[in-house]
């Protein structure tokens, strides 16, 4: 409800909104946003299902199915993908979410390369982190990951 009173007071006064998220939620509040929102950030991390609920805990059936239907709406949607080391970060991995979003018809794709500074929330709620080794891709191995990315029609950014 205060996103959505937030994005309405922006849009009301000629400000562009936009929404980072990871579409895990029901389809009405989604809808609800949708209507509100020019531009999602919207975070997909895996396709597989089974993968995607043992590296996070949920499965992406709401995800994927609310990205099928925002999709399908006038909103600008950019597809950001956070790889994380040894997990999504595989070629595999990478090209089945272009290959999933190409059909879609969303054409932009975002892909972060690990930032090892995220071990820090993790001591901030003293939680154990699992990945305190994994070290960032180079610039040479992102620039591949784009490259198949680019080959299903997807315009690509690393970084961002």
């Amino acid at each position: 409800r205060f996103s959505y009173n937030l994005l309405l007071s922006c849009q009301e006064r000629g400000i562009h909104t936009a929404l980072e998220t990871t579409g895990y939620a029901q389809w009405e509040v989604m809808s609800q946003l949708a209507g509100v929102t020019d531009l999602f950030l919207y975070d997909v991390k895996l396709v597989d299902s089974e993968d995607h609920r043992r590296h996070t805990g949920v499965p992406n059936d709401p995800i994927l199915d609310n990205l099928r239907k925002l999709a399908a709406s006038d909103n600008e949607i950019h597809v950001r993908v956070p790889c994380i080391p040894g997990i999504n970060d595989g070629e595999e991995q990478i090209q089945s979410i272009a290959r999933f979003i190409a059909p879609l018809g969303i054409q932009n794709m975002v892909l972060l390369p690990y930032n090892s500074a995220a071990g820090a929330k993790y001591e901030w709620i003293d939680h154990p982190f699992e990945l305190s080794n994994a070290q960032a891709q180079s610039e040479n191995y992102m620039a591949s990951l784009a490259d198949l990315c680019r080959q299903e029609g997807i315009e690509v950014q690393v970084g961002g």
